[in-house]
Formats: structure tokens, sequence, C-alpha cells
């Protein structure tokens, strides 16, 4: 019987060195698990929707980005992460005495910057 329990001692012990790795490397996995939690990139920004612009009527002499880059620089300045761009087009109407009036517009995109 001695040797039977020796065996089973030794088994024994066995199992308790064996359960005492498992719970260090599952240990060391929380702990690794926790880490990229706490170090992991945060997601980027959403993209932002500009919201477009169309000036008033002015008369002749004045060009679309005279009333579109305020807003431009106001947009990156509200967004440096992100390429703010503009797409402009206007239209014109006349009068019965032939002067031409136009109204601007202004679109705005925004794309993520890219990281160096």
């Amino acid at each position: 019987m001695n040797g039977k329990a020796g065996v089973g001692k030794a088994l024994n012990r066995s199992i308790s060195v064996v359960s005492g790795i498992a719970a260090v490397v599952t240990a060391g996995l929380s702990g690794s698990a926790l880490l990229y939690q706490k170090f992991k990139p945060s997601p980027p920004p959403p993209v932002p929707v500009l919201q477009s612009y169309t000036s008033a009527s002015v008369g002749g002499g004045h060009s679309p980005m005279e009333f579109c880059s305020p807003i431009l620089e106001a947009y990156r300045v509200k967004y440096p992460d992100f390429v703010i761009s503009v797409r402009t087009s206007e239209t014109s109407s006349k009068d019965f005495l032939g002067h031409v009036t136009y109204h601007y517009n202004c679109n705005f995109d925004a794309t993520p910057k890219t990281p160096r």
C-alpha cells in the first residue's frame, strides 16, 4: 500500500503543479487583455457631415471663394483630423434691365487624414 500511496501523493503534486501553471498562464492572459484594452488605439472620429452654404444675391465682381474661404477655414479649425475641401458653383439671374446677380454655392467635404 505504501507504493500506491506514494504514487497517489506524486500524482496529487503533479496535478497541483499543473493547476498552478494553468492559473499563472490564465492570469497572464487576463493581464494581457487588460493591457490591450488600456492601450488599444481608439477608433477614428466619425466623418462630419458639413453643411453647404449659398450666398445672398450679389452683383458682379465677386468670386465663389470670397464667400466659401471663411467657412472652409472655420471647418479646418473645427475638424483638424480631416482634410476639408470645397466644391463651388454659381447661379445667375438677369432682371428686365439686364442687371445680373449671382448666388455662390459652397459644398464642403471631409475625409480622414492619413497618418504619416
